[in-house]
């Protein structure tokens, strides 16, 4: 039986793991945003690889084409896709970074969720767990190949959360490098870091040295790498994840902005530009999209604005230790569906999930009819206003006396409740995501002295 800390949920102790992968000779950083970025450049490079080999289709002329091929719908009028996106460590085949992109074709907008490497899955049919990051090199280590190991992967995915991937795409995370190199560069902006000398880091173990200079600079493959990794310096100064994910979007903007501006050149560097990614995507890229499938969404990301892309986490269930002495994270199967139904909504609304999220409203302080001027301006803004009442305690007896406004809502809702907030000019708010996935309400607001003042 593990030993696990006292809040590990109980359905998970005598689960053991599988033997534990040797060490990563490279450690690469669980990123989430330039993994998106290097699918999306991956595709468009496929697309444009394939397109210049497929004579039998009907492809329009030039840089403009990427891919837009004419013919029967490649997805089978399915307006919603699930893709899995791996980023694997080629020194050893761990997957250090595993997302699920959802794409809604109608909407062209792209929701992220990402899940924790650490996170204890039942790898096969006699309940035998491991990290998801394991799930492709045990594969690999019981003969299987790559593909069979993305497949496996998205095996688990499915037992574990109910979902159904359309395809998958396994990039070579070292083709980070080789792709920012291959455009160029890109232009950011380095941040002081906690000296005011900018951003410094020395790793011999994982050969990782991180020097940047603050303020807007140029920066080639290795150094974009240490950008988007760094996180503190050896002290343990700096600005941690929060931090670390900022620049990741920065990076990302930059690169979509950099590509984007050198295809629409129709010129040598253009032809040049695609390429050199198309070398890339072949050398780095698993995927079993066919050449219609990548083309698809190679056209449809040159529409998606890379700013407005959704981007989540897997909630989990708690924490600890295995018998092995690793940690881990627990899954909760339930929530992560709440989250992915609430990704999807939210995707598909021009007002994110303003008429998807049941709202419930109750009156926390005791000013007469103040829930029912709430209800007015949320159906104003088309949320779904369900029960308007006063807030009571578990016996049912009426409870006032709250100060500070304050919102609940389930996970995955939380962009539903800011957007409630803002709706209710209620800035200083704050937001708990602990009602239950299928509970009666998605969003709860209990309203405060502070919200009555307003009136």
């Amino acid at each position: 039986m593990d030993t696990t800390s006292s809040h590990v949920p109980e359905a998970y102790e005598g689960y053991l793991p599988v033997a534990r992968p040797r060490r990563r000779r490279l450690r690469v950083a669980e990123v989430l945003i330039w993994v998106v970025c290097l699918s999306l450049m991956a595709v468009v490079g496929l697309a444009i690889r394939d397109a210049q080999t497929a004579p039998e289709k009907r492809i329009l002329p030039g840089i403009q084409a990427l891919g837009m091929i004419f013919g029967a719908d490649p997805f089978q009028a399915k307006s919603q896709i699930t893709l899995l996106l791996v980023g694997t460590d080629q020194t050893n085949d761990l997957s250090d970074t595993i997302m699920l992109a959802f794409i809604d074709r109608e909407t062209r907008r792209i929701g992220l969720l990402s899940f924790p490497r650490d996170l204890r899955v039942a790898t096969g049919p006699d309940n035998a767990c491991a990290k998801i990051n394991a799930v492709i090199p045990n594969t690999i280590a019981s003969g299987g190949d790559m593909r069979q190991g993305v497949h496996a992967l998205s095996e688990t995915l499915r037992r574990t959360f109910g979902v159904v991937v359309d395809g998958y795409a396994q990039i070579d995370v070292h083709a980070f490098v080789e792709v920012i190199d291959r455009i160029g560069g890109v232009e950011v902006e380095v941040p002081p870091g906690p000296r005011g000398d900018g951003l410094h880091y020395d790793d011999n173990y994982q050969n990782l040295h991180i020097h940047l200079q603050p303020g807007k600079q140029k920066l080639m493959g290795y150094d974009a790498m240490g950008f988007v990794r760094w996180r503190q310096d050896r002290g343990g100064r700096g600005d941690g994840d929060p931090g670390r994910m900022a620049r990741q979007r920065e990076l990302l903007q930059a690169v979509a902005s950099e590509v984007a501006l050198k295809l629409r050149q129709k010129d040598l560097e253009a032809a040049s530009i695609a390429a050199n990614l198309a070398a890339t995507a072949h050398n780095h890229v698993t995927t079993n999209l066919d050449v219609t499938q990548i083309a698809a969404i190679a056209s449809m990301a040159r529409e998606v604005d890379m700013a407005g892309i959704e981007a989540r986490q897997v909630p989990v269930a708690g924490q600890g230790s295995g018998s092995d002495g690793a940690f881990y994270f627990f899954p909760d199967p339930q929530a992560t569906r709440s989250v992915v139904r609430a990704m999807w909504a939210e995707l598909r609304q021009e007002k994110p999930l303003a008429a998807m999220a049941r709202v419930e409203v109750l009156n926390g302080c005791g000013v007469t009819g103040l829930a029912s001027k709430c209800e007015g301006l949320l159906v104003k803004e088309e949320f779904r206003v369900g029960h308007v009442g006063d807030l009571t305690d578990e016996q049912g007896e009426i409870k006032y006396g709250v100060e500070n406004t304050y919102l609940r809502c389930a996970p995955g809702f939380e962009a539903a409740a800011d957007e409630v907030k803002r709706s209710l000019d209620l800035a200083m708010a704050n937001v708990i995501a602990d009602l239950p996935p299928d509970g009666e309400c998605d969003i709860r607001v209990v309203l405060g002295d502070d919200y009555a003042s307003k009136f």
